[in-house]
């Protein structure tokens, strides 16, 4: 997965990105940004089939520093509350997933995709493995559907 940082002004560009790797256990990644300014900058979200999703403010960095975010508490976390509950104890909130062509939409574009490579029973670590158990089934193709049905998208400043 993948964070990136950005202005907290309109266009709101693109300051730095960084790769990390997410701990199933405890749901948490750390992300390394070097040489960025002190300052507050929006939190931007990106996975292989995930919506992209922003924080819902400017988070704050000192240069050098650890700053925490945690996305799964709330879904006000995210800019738009452009999550969904997937937990009711402990509560927690996740990025919807099934955009695998990451267009910014969950739409019939992407069940189409799941849909092929279901019919060909792809397996692997692939975007239309929606629940990452890599196998692309009627289960990725569900989720998509409800996602697409939702009229879920990206939802930034």
């Amino acid at each position: 997965m993948d964070i990136a940082l950005f202005e907290t002004t309109s266009p709101f560009n693109w300051i730095a990105s960084a790769r990390g790797v997410l701990d199933s256990a405890t749901l948490t990644a750390g992300f390394q940004f070097t040489e960025i300014p002190t300052g507050s900058y929006y939190l931007g979200f990106y996975h292989r089939n995930s919506i992209e999703t922003w924080s819902s403010a400017p988070v704050s960095f000192v240069s050098g520093g650890i700053s925490n975010y945690d996305f799964t508490t709330s879904s006000l976390k995210a800019y738009g509350s452009n999550m969904k509950q997937v937990d009711d104890s402990p509560i927690r909130f996740a990025i919807y997933n099934g955009d695998v062509n990451l267009d910014g939409i969950i739409d019939l574009n992407d069940v189409l995709l799941i849909y092929n490579d279901a019919n060909n029973f792809i397996t692997g670590y692939t975007n239309t493995d929606v629940t990452g158990n890599n196998l692309t089934d009627l289960t990725d193709l569900l989720i998509a559907y409800n996602n697409s049905a939702g009229f879920v998208g990206s939802i930034y400043p």
